[in-house]
């Protein structure tokens, strides 16, 4: 089956960090059971999702990209916890709710505003900065329980994050999301 790849921005994190999010995730896996761990090399922050793209709006979102993120300095992150998207009792995502910071919000919408001019259409939902962790819950779970499970993991300390990242996805693959182009941001 030819399957067509798909395209996002995201934050790039550090090694430290997704060190730190897989013994999450190893920890986790022990109390809750999902269909899909994701790769920890895969952790990242989505800023834009694209799905199949031309190539030509590729490129323009990436040079509408390298000329804006001057003066966007590196930013810092701090994670704090579980989150899950989906039915309460049965989430479809569960992740690490990676807290929005007064310079993330600037990044995220620079970029979203670049792929936009770039001719892309993008998801309207309010912007929630995360990590995904897994996929696919395969029993029910009690809201609370997982919240109050994400409070017992030990912290994470704050990341310092300087590079956003055009990802393909390549499903056939593990790490299944492949860099295309980095930029740094730096002041």
């Amino acid at each position: 089956m030819n399957r067509r790849s798909h395209f996002f921005f995201a934050l790039e994190l550090p090694q430290a960090c997704k060190r730190e999010l897989n013994d999450w995730a190893a920890r986790t896996r022990e109390v809750y059971s999902f269909k899909t761990w994701v790769h920890p090399e895969d952790y990242h922050i989505t800023l834009a999702f694209l799905g199949a793209a031309e190539e030509e709006k590729l490129k323009k979102a990436c040079e509408l990209i390298a000329e804006r993120k001057k003066g966007f300095g590196s930013l810092m992150i701090q994670i704090k916890g579980l989150g899950t998207f989906g039915q309460k009792n049965s989430p479809r995502i569960l992740w690490a709710d990676a807290e929005e910071t007064k310079v993330m919000l600037p990044v995220r919408r620079m970029v979203y505003d670049a792929c936009l001019e770039a001719g892309f259409e993008l998801d309207t939902k309010p912007f929630v900065p995360h990590i995904t962790l897994a996929r696919r819950s395969r029993n029910n779970i009690e809201p609370e329980s997982m919240i109050e499970w994400g409070r017992q993991l030990p912290a994470i300390e704050q990341q310092k994050i300087n590079q956003i990242v055009l990802y393909r996805t390549d499903t056939e693959k593990l790490p299944k999301y492949e860099p295309i182009a980095r930029f740094t941001l730096e002041e």
